[in-house]
């Protein structure tokens, strides 16, 4: 969390960057049940959380590599 910090706030810059929340990046092995091909595929969302409130703010399937 330290290097976070750090590497957050620019010691150079006399302001103060200031942020608040997580961003995830999730990538999960899931079966879509409303198509007839029921072979697990590699999905991934973007979720932000700010206290309480939790974003998803991109669900895809993962672009093949």
């Amino acid at each position: 969390m330290e290097m976070l910090i750090k590497t957050a706030i620019d010691e150079e810059n006399e302001e103060t960057r200031v942020s608040k929340g997580f961003f995830f990046k999730i990538t999960f092995w899931a079966k879509d049940v409303s198509t007839p091909n029921q072979e697990p595929k590699l999905y991934q969302a973007k979720v932000r959380k700010f206290g309480d409130e939790i974003l998803v703010f991109e669900f895809r399937l993962r672009p093949t590599q």
